[in-house]
C-alpha cells in the first residue's frame, strides 16, 4: 500500500494548512486557495511544509469575459445531461468544460454548470481554479439554492465517488470575491490502479449560479500563482500520480449575453 501513503499523506497536509490558513485570516482579508500537492512516481518521503501564508488578491474585474483556450484535434460529440438544447455542441478529444442548463435567465433563478472531462485516461483527481463575479452571480446548491459554504466542494459528479477507494473531496472558496478553489481525489490509488476500471469521460462537479444581476456576465477557468502546473486553473491526475498533460480548456459560454 505504498502508493496510498503517497497520494495521502501530502493531501491531509494541504487540509491542515487550508484551515490554519482559514483561521487566522481577518472577515475582510482576501484568500488565495492553496494547491492539492500530488507527488510523483520518484517520490518515496513525505514532508510536512509549513502552511503557506497567502494573501494575494484574486482578479475580480466586472463582466469578466475569457478567451477559450483550445487545440482541437478530431471532434467527438459530448454527451451531457444539463446541457442547453440550443448552445453549440462542444467537441474535443481530450479536454474538460462547463455546459448550462440555459444560458439567460432572470433575477433568482438558477443557472446549473456541469463540469465535465473526456479522453483523461486513468483518471485518478483534479483541482480547479474558478473565477466569477459575485456581484452578478452567487454559487449556490444547484437544487436547494442554497449558497456553497468557504470550505464547501460541489457534489453531483459522475467520477471519483466510489467510497472504496478513499474518495477525498477539498475546497477553499473566496466567495466574497468570486473564486471557486477545489478538487477530489482517490486516496488509495493502488487498489484503485489494481481494479482498472477507472473512467476517462464524465461529470466531476455540478455547480448552481443563482443570478443577482442580468447583465452579461461569465464564468471562467483561470490560472491561480498556487497552482503553477496549472493549465487555464485546471490540474488532472492519473492513477500513478502524475499531472494530467496535453488536454484542452474549453471556457463556458457568457451567461445573460447581450441581445439574446
Amino acid at each position: 500500500m505504498l502508493k496510498l501513503n503517497f497520494i495521502k499523506v501530502p493531501i491531509i497536509v494541504l487540509m491542515v494548512a487550508i484551515l490554519c490558513s482559514c483561521s487566522g485570516k481577518k472577515p475582510d482579508e482576501r484568500i488565495e486557495p492553496t494547491q492539492t500537492p500530488l507527488p510523483t512516481e520518484q517520490s518515496n518521503t513525505a514532508t510536512t511544509p509549513p502552511p503557506a501564508d497567502i494573501n494575494e488578491d484574486p482578479d475580480t474585474t466586472d463582466n469578466q469575459v475569457p478567451k477559450e483556450t483550445s487545440s482541437f484535434n478530431t471532434p467527438l460529440p459530448t454527451n451531457n445531461a444539463v446541457l442547453d438544447p440550443d448552445a453549440t455542441p462542444i467537441t474535443t478529444n481530450k479536454g474538460i468544460w462547463v455546459d448550462f442548463d440555459k444560458g439567460t435567465a432572470k433575477v433568482g433563478e438558477i443557472i446549473k454548470a456541469q463540469i465535465s472531462i473526456k479522453g483523461i485516461t486513468n483518471f485518478l483527481g483534479y483541482q480547479i481554479n474558478m473565477k466569477y463575479d459575485p456581484k452578478v452571480l452567487e454559487a449556490v446548491h444547484p437544487d436547494t439554492g442554497e449558497p456553497l459554504d468557504i470550505g464547501e466542494p460541489p457534489s453531483g459528479g459522475t467520477l471519483i465517488q466510489n467510497p472504496e477507494y478513499g474518495v477525498f473531496p477539498i475546497a477553499k472558496n473566496d466567495l466574497e470575491n468570486g473564486v471557486l478553489n477545489f478538487g477530489s481525489v482517490y486516496l488509495n490509488a493502488n487498489e484503485y490502479k489494481k481494479a482498472g476500471q477507472a473512467k476517462s469521460d464524465g461529470t466531476i462537479a455540478v455547480i448552481g449560479f443563482k443570478i443577482l444581476n442580468t447583465k452579461e456576465t461569465a464564468i471562467s477557468f483561470e490560472d491561480t500563482s498556487v497552482m503553477p502546473n496549472a493549465k487555464s486553473g485546471v490540474q488532472l491526475f492519473d492513477w500513478d500520480g502524475k499531472t494530467v498533460q496535453g488536454f484542452d480548456v474549453i471556457q463556458p459560454p457568457i451567461i445573460n449575453k447581450a441581445g439574446e
